[in-house]
């Protein structure tokens, strides 16, 4: 979901990481570009912690409509 998870799975991956394969979360939204997601953890209010939740969900879809 972020770029420490992504370095993770690249480290892990060595020399068979397919960077077609890997990509961060939020890339599947047509708005958002090469950000984290927000870590929901520090929302301060019920709505940041939403718009989170939002974000993630509508790229879940896209990965579900993906693959269906």
């Amino acid at each position: 979901m972020n770029e420490s998870n992504y370095q993770n799975v690249k480290y892990i991956c060595g020399q068979s990481f397919n960077d077609k394969k890997v990509d961060l979360l939020l890339n599947l939204l047509d708005d958002v570009k090469d950000k984290n997601v927000p870590d929901p953890w520090y929302a301060e209010t019920d709505e940041e912690f939403n718009k989170v939740f939002l974000l993630i969900d509508k790229a879940c879809d896209k990965i579900i409509k993906k693959f269906k």
